[in-house]
């Protein structure tokens, strides 16, 4: 991509960010609806954390897989933290759309156990022939995940953007994204 096109890509981005953001309470009661008849809203809802948790499974199996199996300390605190890692994204993953749709609990346990064993068969396939690439692609996913969970609880709190399911008034709650609590 040549120079001139990402500086049109950077302004057409920051200028549908501008338009939108005088909007957002507009956009956000729309997508919003206590009564869960908005099919979109709904959707996002429910599954709009499964790409972070997802990411979260299948980069925490490809650290258990191509860890540092030498030094033994290492090799134990790496394979617990990973596991450990794998387990709550892969609850997350079977879970977190229950609080939207109804989901039976047991294809969310089924979920939930099966997609850590899932991800340990591809990781240990890839890791055979590129167990590096593998390995820097985990720990970038697992940083640009927690990097985000960060972010979006840091403004969430500090800004004073809670999320709309916990507003009983978002007329007078919500806090515009041009008004800053810091």
């Amino acid at each position: 991509m040549s120079k001139r096109n990402r500086l049109f890509l950077l302004i057409g981005f920051i200028t549908a960010l501008g338009l939108t953001a005088s909007y957002d309470l507009e956009i956000s009661i729309m997508l919003y609806d206590e009564s869960k008849t908005n099919t979109f809203g709904l959707f996002f809802a429910a599954f709009g954390k499964l790409p972070a948790t997802l990411i979260m499974v299948f980069a925490s199996m490809a650290m258990i897989v191509t860890r540092n199996k030498s030094v033994t300390w290492v090799n134990i605190i790496s394979f617990i933290g990973f596991s450990l890692t794998a387990a709550m994204g892969s609850f997350l993953t079977g879970f977190i759309p229950t609080q939207y749709v109804e989901i039976p609990f047991i294809l969310s346990l089924i979920t939930a156990i099966l997609l850590p064993i899932f991800s340990f068969i591809v990781c240990s396939k890839i890791a055979k022939t590129h167990g590096k690439q593998l390995c820097l692609a985990a720990t970038i996913g697992l940083i640009f995940v927690f990097l985000q969970m960060i972010l979006v609880n840091v403004i969430k709190v500090f800004w004073g953007r809670v999320r709309m399911r916990v507003m009983t008034d978002p007329i007078n709650e919500f806090t515009p994204c041009s008004f800053h609590k810091f």
